[in-house]
């Protein structure tokens, strides 16, 4: 099953984190720009829309200065670690592969930022695009891939208790509404739910950082067995501040 997740992408997984941020957005952007709906502003974000009810949003920046020309591939009890001597950039980067995965799998809408790593700059010129005011009646929920770790969620203090209640069920753990990202500012925006996803990447943001695509990939086929519940409705939410 992975093998099959890995063959629907039409980017290879070091290609994801070698390109450029300007590179692997034009890339993308010709890759969907005579089969969907496409919005590029080169120095914020790029949006793909689709029919389905879900956007699905990550992140182009990093913060390590320089792109990994490296990148090291270690087998560590029995999965893939990928690595870089100067910095793979999994956080953000391990989330274009599943935006990829599902933009060839599903009819989903799909949000690449950058800025991100500077206040969340690229999600704050969207909503207030004309993109974001033609598509945010038509989803219901925003889902990042853009979190550390391997099985945790994070909503930053907005909050749905049916989608809880479906993550619970499904086995992810909500550890603190602390941090920000960019699905909190999609949340307020738009009244509709943000969940951001685990991608399989550790050490967030040091050289020594490391993702583990085993993970990511089990995430996806996680995600997709709820994909219809967690959307098959307007996921409003509630701000809750942290006692």
């Amino acid at each position: 099953m992975m093998k099959a997740i890995i063959e629907k992408l039409p980017i290879s997984i070091l290609d994801t984190f070698k390109l450029s941020n300007k590179d692997i957005m034009h890339q993308i952007y010709d890759l969907y720009k005579d089969k969907r709906d496409c919005y590029i502003d080169e120095d914020n974000y790029l949006f793909i829309g689709g029919q389905d009810p879900v956007c699905f949003v990550t992140h182009f920046d990093t913060k390590h200065k320089f792109l990994p020309k490296e990148i090291k591939r270690d087998k560590l009890y029995g999965v893939t670690k990928y690595s870089s001597p100067t910095g793979i950039g999994a956080n953000g980067r391990s989330g274009v592969i599943a935006l990829l995965y599902f933009l060839e799998t599903t009819n989903c809408s799909a949000l690449f930022t950058l800025g991100n790593q500077n206040g969340e700059l690229g999600a704050k010129a969207f909503v207030t695009s004309e993109a974001f005011h033609k598509y945010q009646d038509k989803i219901n929920i925003w889902i990042e891939w853009a979190r550390k770790g391997s099985n945790d969620y994070k909503t930053y203090n907005y909050h749905n208790d049916e989608v809880t209640k479906i993550m619970n069920e499904a086995k992810f753990y909500l550890p603190d509404h602390s941090s920000h990202s960019d699905v909190e500012v999609l949340a307020q925006a738009s009244g509709v739910i943000g969940i951001n996803i685990s991608c399989g990447y550790y050490k967030m943001n040091f050289k020594d950082e490391y993702f583990i695509s085993e993970i990511l990939l089990t995430n996806i086929q996680r995600i997709e067995k709820i994909l219809g519940e967690l959307s098959k409705e307007k996921r409003n939410c509630v701000y809750k501040s942290d006692e």
